[in-house]
Formats: C-alpha cells, sequence, structure tokens
C-alpha cells in the first residue's frame, strides 16, 4: 500500500461517507471489479452485476466466483480501513460510461427540440388568432339580424296587395308585370315615374309575406 494511499484513510470524512450515494447499476450490466479495492488497471476484470443493495453490489465473475458487498470505487469508506477493501471494488465500463455520455447528449438535444417547437407552436397559435381576427366574420356566418328591405321591395309587397284588391288571380313575380298590371287596373297613374311609384306603395309596405322574386320578365 502507498503512503499516499495511507494518508488518504486518515482524511476520510464522517461527512464524506454520509453524503456519497452510489450509482446504481442495471441487474446483468458488466461491470469492472478491481481485486485491490481501489482503481487499479493491472488488477481489474470484468463482472456482472448479480445484485443491488443501497450501498454495495454483489458481482459474478466469468469463472463463477461470487462476491458480494463491493463497494464503489468512489465510496469513501473504501479509504476507511483495509478491510473495507477485502471484497474489492466496482465501477462502470468505458464503453457503459460513453453510452451513457451519447444518452444525455441525445436527452438534450431533444429537450431542446421540444422548446423550439413549443415556441413554434405558440407563435403558430398567435398568428392563426391574429388572421382570424383580421378577416372579421368567419365564411358563412349569418347577420344576428335579418336585413331590411329596400325601398323597392316594399314598394313591390304594396303594390302587390293593391293589385290583388282588384285582381285575385294576378300571377306576376316582376316588378315590371307588376306595373303593367296596375296601370291596366289604375291602380297607378300612367304619366307616374318608377320613383314615385316606389315611394307611394313603400309607405303601404305591412309586413306582407316575402314574394318569390325572378329575373325575368313574365
Amino acid at each position: 500500500m502507498t503512503a499516499a494511499f495511507v494518508q488518504q484513510e486518515a482524511t476520510v470524512s464522517q461527512e464524506e461517507i454520509l453524503s456519497f450515494e452510489m450509482p446504481v447499476p442495471p441487474i446483468g450490466l458488466p461491470v469492472l471489479w478491481y481485486s485491490t479495492g481501489f482503481d487499479d488497471s493491472r488488477r481489474r476484470q470484468i463482472g456482472f452485476v448479480r445484485y443491488v443493495s443501497a450501498r454495495n453490489i454483489g458481482i459474478t465473475l466469468p469463472g463463477g466466483q461470487k462476491v458480494d458487498a463491493v463497494r464503489h470505487v468512489d465510496d469513501p469508506k473504501l479509504r476507511l480501513n483495509p478491510e473495507q477493501r477485502e471484497t474489492g471494488a466496482w465501477a462502470f465500463t468505458p464503453d457503459y460510461i460513453a453510452t451513457l455520455e451519447r444518452l444525455e447528449g441525445y436527452s438534450a438535444e431533444i429537450a431542446d427540440l421540444k422548446s423550439r417547437l413549443s415556441k413554434l407552436e405558440t407563435k403558430y397559435r398567435v398568428q392563426v388568432e391574429g388572421e382570424k381576427k383580421k378577416s372579421g366574420r368567419p365564411k358563412g356566418a349569418k347577420d344576428s339580424k335579418p336585413r331590411a328591405l329596400n325601398p323597392k321591395l316594399k314598394a313591390m309587397h304594396g303594390l302587390r296587395q293593391a293589385i290583388s284588391k282588384k285582381d285575385p288571380d294576378f300571377t306576376g313575380r316582376s316588378w315590371e308585370s307588376m306595373v303593367a298590371r296596375a296601370k291596366d287596373l289604375n291602380v297607378i297613374e300612367p304619366w307616374e315615374s318608377e320613383d314615385q311609384v316606389v315611394t307611394r306603395f313603400a309607405k303601404d309596405y305591412d309586413d306582407a309575406p316575402p314574394l318569390p322574386m325572378d329575373t325575368a320578365g313574365d
């Protein structure tokens, strides 16, 4: 045992011992086993984790030998006295450490991608809401209030009622046919202009049922 290692044994504090937490290896994982109880590359071999307890593990060596209560090489108790090192010490293999580092890198990349995706979703949601506000009423939306009839439509209702009083069988639906029949029945005067007829009969509009409209003359 070297003088440096003997000195280390004397400097282990209770705080170091209590604060140490052993890394937890999966059952069956290949690990390094140091027969001397400290990191010595000349005296190490591969073993397989048989069980895991709070502060030590059980290892099965390639020849079938089973070693119990093996502490991790960083456990401060290994520096207390030789008895603590009787069952050796264990550590993760370089390959396993490299795998963990790669996984940590992947986790960081995934977290970064999730953060970017969240920002894009927020940005897209704000843009969509802004476009909805700009577009105003959605396509296909109906007015909350019915549109008021224009004066000519009101006049058609009034004129139709006036014609029906003299000719109940009248079926004309266009403005032109109504005006022509109204003149025949002297409902309107020949000299009255269209604006005058519209003004006069729009006043007579009394919520009559809507008339079916067509664009062609009778």
